[in-house]
């Protein structure tokens, strides 16, 4: 484990600093997170620049497919910048050769999983503040798959529009859990282990928050979505 980098977190050097500019290795060649990261747990600023170039667009579109976080998608971002920072030097990346299952049971995850969760935490935090001061607000639902057809026609635009609200209201109103299980995966595409390692519980669990939130919005949207003009 490296020594201590403290609480200086260059996130303005990181925005700013072309990341694979020539680094201590002598190459100009991109390095992997896990490389990155041992780097950074040494107080490497070039690397850290390399991390947050490399995953702040990934970072930003999930925290916008959160209830309501557009607005503070930067902020947030910038929080999980500053605890991969803080804390890569406690992070230990699991073995080549380990199954999801050992990876879970050794609390071990790759970069980009391990970075998720924090993400994930993050914004279910910061929906729980604003939702205590705002009321309840919807799920982006502008980077998701299209579900109605497009066309010029205004009365179907209209449709389309009364429909994605709808669908956004559907969403919105599921449990946090089964609100994150779908966003992770039908939304952000990730797979059933990796969203489970994300949020930190068993496959079989994620498995189970999807078929309820699945269930709960077919209900909810029973003759809208697949409603003809």
């Amino acid at each position: 484990m490296g020594p201590a980098i403290g609480t200086d977190i260059p996130w303005g050097e990181a925005v700013l600093t072309t990341p694979y500019e020539q680094d201590e290795r002598g190459s100009h060649e991109p390095e992997d997170d896990t490389g990155l990261m041992r780097r950074v747990a040494r107080g490497d600023r070039i690397a850290f620049a390399a991390l947050v170039e490399r995953h702040l667009g990934r970072a930003l579109v999930i925290i916008r497919g959160f209830d309501g976080l557009g607005p503070e998608a930067e902020d947030i971002a910038q929080e999980a910048f500053s605890k991969v920072w803080i804390n890569a030097p406690k992070w230990v990346p699991p073995a080549d050769t380990a199954t999801v299952e050992q990876r879970q049971a050794a609390g071990q995850a790759g970069f980009a999983t391990w970075f998720q969760r924090i993400l994930v935490n993050l914004c279910i935090d910061r929906q729980r503040r604003l939702g205590k001061g705002r009321g309840r607000q919807f799920v982006d639902l502008d980077a998701a798959p299209v579900l109605v057809d497009q066309t010029p026609d205004p009365a179907r635009q209209l449709l389309a529009q009364e429909r994605d609200n709808q669908v956004r209201d559907a969403i919105g109103s599921l449990p946090e859990r089964q609100r994150v299980a779908i966003t992770l995966c039908a939304m952000e595409g990730h797979s059933n282990a990796d969203a489970a390692s994300i949020m930190g519980v068993h496959i079989k669990a994620l498995e189970g928050l999807l078929v309820r939130a699945r269930r709960q919005l077919r209900q909810h949207l029973e003759g809208v979505v697949s409603h003809d003009v």
